[in-house]
């Protein structure tokens, strides 16, 4: 078996030279509450031009390709606010989605009326009135809660589940309505609990939890799956891979940034940080990405711990996939080393705690591939790189 491992691995090495240049891209993004007590809160950033360059910059930087805001009246009351905001994201190619929250509005009759006329007000008749798309939402992010309600907390297992049916018929009022107005390509996206499809408190009858998911899925574009409070991979995939298996449409995983430091669920933030790539790299394509929650905390902690693009595969840090990051891994063939620690060739970010070929896939699949700022680097002959990744793996102890 292990023969066969070099053979695989020589037969991929000689094929790197033909592997092009390519950056990592991320998808990340975050919940932007109004907050008008902090500066990063919507309220102090949309509308002040220099806030909001500065901030999505950041964005950029940070790797988001969507931003959850609480755009509040402005839609209605200050357009040109909203507009100069959404086209400032447009330009770096990141989706404006507008947050709403508000737990009865799942209530047949005037509730659920209030979230249709805000719809109507800001997003469909503020879009409309938009000659430039650009300028546009993009889609409305929902928020709503019902176990937050009294009746959730107070209720028995099926009015729990009967609440989430009036969640369900909320999600489809909105479709419709974005339908008749014309605007079927806005999307809607909505915030789920990983729990929804495994708890007990909540009489689903035979089938019926996966025929609402179904039905959901009419209505909606993705969800972000809130996975708060939960520290490993293991913990937290117990929680979405159901949604992710089962749903369909897009399913993005949150992670709460307030819950950083000694006896929250991450210790530092490089911590939440190693987290969402590990997740990256364990789901891949099976997931939309990463959101933080809230923005202000995120925003908060990137501030005073600045980020630094980072490139999957670059295990010594100096923003080039090479050779150099081949010698690191090489060393700790077949070897254990600390879960998690890439510096140390554990990549794969499946937190094994081992060296071994998905760690190798991480460098392979991004071979040559440098930062914006990088020196230039030789690549090695593809022959010559095969006989040293042979060498080195054939005096390896098997696993």
């Amino acid at each position: 078996m292990f023969i066969k491992n070099c053979l695989c691995i020589a037969s991929v090495a000689l094929g790197l030279a033909c592997v092009q240049s390519a950056h990592a891209q991320e998808h990340r993004s975050a919940w932007m509450w109004s907050a008008s007590g902090h500066d990063y809160g919507a309220y102090n950033i949309v509308g002040d031009h220099e806030a909001e360059a500065a901030l999505i910059n950041d964005f950029e930087l940070w790797g988001f390709d969507r931003i959850y805001t609480s755009l509040g009246t402005w839609p209605s009351t200050d357009p040109e606010r909203v507009a100069h905001w959404n086209a400032g994201l447009d330009v770096a190619g990141i989706q404006s989605q507008m947050l709403l929250g508000e737990a009865t509005w799942i209530y047949e009759g005037s509730a659920r009326n209030s979230l249709l006329n805000l719809i109507q007000s800001r997003l469909i008749n503020y879009n409309l009135s938009r000659v430039d798309t650009s300028e546009w939402i993009d889609a409305v992010h929902l928020d709503i809660e019902p176990h937050a309600l009294t009746a959730w907390k107070n209720g028995t297992d099926t009015d729990r589940r009967d609440l989430l049916l009036l969640l369900r018929d909320t999600y489809t009022d909105v479709r419709n309505l974005l339908d008749t107005n014309g605007l079927t390509q806005i999307g809607i996206y909505a915030d789920l609990p990983v729990w929804f499809d495994s708890s007990s408190a909540i009489a689903w009858d035979v089938g019926e939890r996966d025929q609402w998911f179904i039905d959901i899925a009419q209505s909606l574009d993705g969800i972000s799956m809130m996975a708060y409070e939960r520290s490993t991979i293991s913990h937290i995939n117990s929680g979405v891979q159901w949604e992710i298996d089962n749903f369909n449409g897009e399913v993005r995983i949150g992670l709460e940034s307030n819950s950083i430091g000694p006896g929250e669920t991450f210790l530092t933030f490089d911590d939440l940080l190693n987290m969402a790539d590990a997740l990256d790299t364990y789901h891949g394509t099976d997931i939309g990405g990463i959101d933080f929650h809230p923005l202000t905390t995120f925003a908060d902690q990137a501030e005073h711990a600045p980020l630094e693009p980072t490139l999957e595969g670059d295990v010594n840090g100096d923003g080039f996939v090479g050779l150099d990051d081949l010698d690191v891994l090489l060393t700790n063939w077949n070897q254990n080393v600390p879960v998690g620690d890439k510096s140390q060739g554990d990549l794969a970010g499946i937190g094994d705690g081992y060296v071994g070929l998905e760690d190798l896939d991480v460098i392979l699949n991004n071979w040559n591939a440098s930062l914006p700022a990088s020196s230039s680097v030789t690549v090695p002959e593809p022959a010559m790189l095969s006989l040293s990744v042979l060498g080195v793996l054939l005096i390896t102890k098997r696993r």
